[in-house]
This record gives structure tokens, sequence and C-alpha cells, in this order.
């Protein structure tokens, strides 16, 4: 089952590629299934002749949720941390610049105010003079101090060692508690949002694909293509072949070496992507396969088509 996050990403949170608007969701029911569809009709509802673009959410969803799996994964982990490291000396160094504009600009204004005072009161035009340029040394000092603020405001991107070891701890046990079936739709919605800024969707690009595009919090972007949901056909499996594939090595192989196999063979996972060890865990764990046990439990057809 491919987890809904149209309730989610529809929030403020998908944009539309094509004009930049927020995109809403629609809810329609199609062969007793109720689907949710990102369309983008702000301009429709403003005059416009027809909606910008619409998509079925269901393969956005699925690729969202790989991503993000993937974006969180033991593998992936030194790197996000690199890259967190490398946001902090970059706030700090910001951080210093503002400091050191804001002290050259209280020491200019300082200075203006002791050439003011310092003039003859009866010099009327130069004492003039000397108090508008202590007013606008005075208005730049305001102007650097709120912006400073509201700097130090938006950059709260220091991690302590524990949040540090809270991180590398969840990112172990994350794809096992995203697939545990005691966890619900709404904590999986508070770990997307946790994670996710905005998704940009484009649906007309390229016929029959949508191009996603996800900005984290942290600032980074990841780009993937996701194959159109067809009516009639689930787009959205795994191939079968590549399952039982998963499913004859397990006993043997760890899930790298499994996904490392799938990828040299020319498989891709339901959207389109490589396959990771994320990946191929959580296809073992859901169908009760793990490394050693021997026998393996081959699904059946109806297991093969809820694959995702």
């Amino acid at each position: 089952m491919v987890f809904p996050l149209a309730d989610v990403l529809g929030r403020g949170l998908v944009v539309c590629g094509r004009c930049g608007r927020k995109m809403g969701v629609h809810h329609h029911s199609a062969h007793e299934r109720r689907l949710a569809a990102y369309v983008c009709q702000q301009g429709y509802s403003n005059g416009d002749t027809h909606v910008c673009q619409c998509m079925t959410s269901r393969a956005v969803d699925a690729g969202v949720v790989q991503a993000f799996l993937d974006a969180v994964s033991p593998e992936s982990l030194p790197i996000a941390m690199r890259v967190l490291d490398q946001i902090e000396h970059d706030l700090a160094d910001q951080r210093r610049q503002r400091e050191l504009q804001l002290e050259q600009a209280r020491y200019d204004a300082r200075l203006a105010q002791r050439q003011y005072e310092r003039v003859d009161p009866d010099n009327r035009l130069v004492a003039s003079e000397l108090e508008r340029r202590w007013n606008e040394k005075l208005e730049r000092v305001a102007q650097l101090e709120h912006a400073h603020a509201k700097a130090e405001a938006e950059a709260q991107w220091d991690l302590t060692p524990e949040e540090r070891a809270s991180i590398t701890a969840l990112s172990q046990d994350l794809p096992a508690i995203w697939a545990a079936s005691t966890t619900t739709h709404q904590d999986r919605k508070q770990l997307l949002r946790s994670a996710i800024d905005t998704v940009q969707l484009d649906g007309v690009s390229h016929v029959g694909h949508i191009d996603v595009q996800i900005r984290w919090r942290s600032g980074v972007i990841t780009r993937l293509v996701v194959e159109r949901y067809r009516r009639g056909t689930d787009s959205l499996k795994t191939p079968a072949d590549a399952v039982e594939r998963i499913h004859e090595l397990a006993p043997t192989c760890t899930h790298a070496e499994i996904a490392a196999r799938l990828n040299a063979d020319g498989w891709r996972t339901a959207h389109g992507r490589a396959f990771t060890s994320q990946h191929v865990g959580y296809i073992c764990r859901r169908d009760g396969v793990a490394r050693g046990t021997g026998n393996t439990r081959l699904m059946s057809k109806e297991e093969t088509e809820k694959v995702h």
C-alpha cells in the first residue's frame, strides 16, 4: 500500500512547476477506490480557460516517501552530517560578517555624534549637515540590527551531540519504523513535514512522467522523475521478477549486496530509481524474508501487486 501523502503535501507544500502557484488536492473515486490528485487551478479560478496542470498523487507520493527514506538511510547519514556541518560553518561565517558590519556601523554613528556635538551651534548650516549624517548612521545601525535579529531567528542549525546521536539511531531504524503496522499515518505525516519544505511538480514537460523537485528544510534539493499513474494499470509495482530475485538472494546476501546485484542487472524500483539496501530491506521485512533463513516464502500474485 502506498502511504497517502496528499493530506500532508497538499497543505501548502506542493508548488506548481509551471506557474509557481501552490497546488491543491482533489479527491475522487475510481473503481471503488478513493484517489487523490494534485491540481493547480488558482489561475482557472481567476479566469483562465483551463487548469494549469493536474496529476494523480499516487506516483508522486511513492517517490517522495522513497526519497525521504533514502535521505535518512545509514549510508546517507555521513554525507548529511557533512552538509549540516558545512551549513553550520557557513552560518557562523555569515554571523561574523553581520557582527563586523554592525560593529563598524555603530562606530560610525558614535563618530558622527561626536562631530555633531563639537560643532559651533552658531554655525547652523554645518550643524544641520552633521545632524543629518548622524541620523543616517543611526538608521543604518537600526537596519543592520533588524537584519541580524531576523537572520539569527531563521538560522537554527546548531545540533547538540545528543541530537546527532538521536539522528544516527533513527537512521538505523527508520525504514523498519516506517513500515511497521504500529506506525500511524499521523506519525508518518509528522516525520515528512519535519523534513520537507516544498515539493515542486511538473507533469507537462515529459509525456507520461512527472518531474518532482523536493526542497528539504536543510536547503538541499532532490530531483526525481516518476511515471504517471495510468488507469487500468498499477505502474507502482516493484517488478515481480526483481522481488523473486530478492527472495532468492536473501538467505546468503546482505541487503546492500542484493541491491548492488539488482542494479547491475538493470532492475529499477517502482518509481524508476536504483535499488538501495533500505528498499531491499523493506521488501524482506514485509515478506518475512531474512538472511540465513534458508527457505523463503514467495509472494502470491495479490501480494506482488501491493509492492510499491
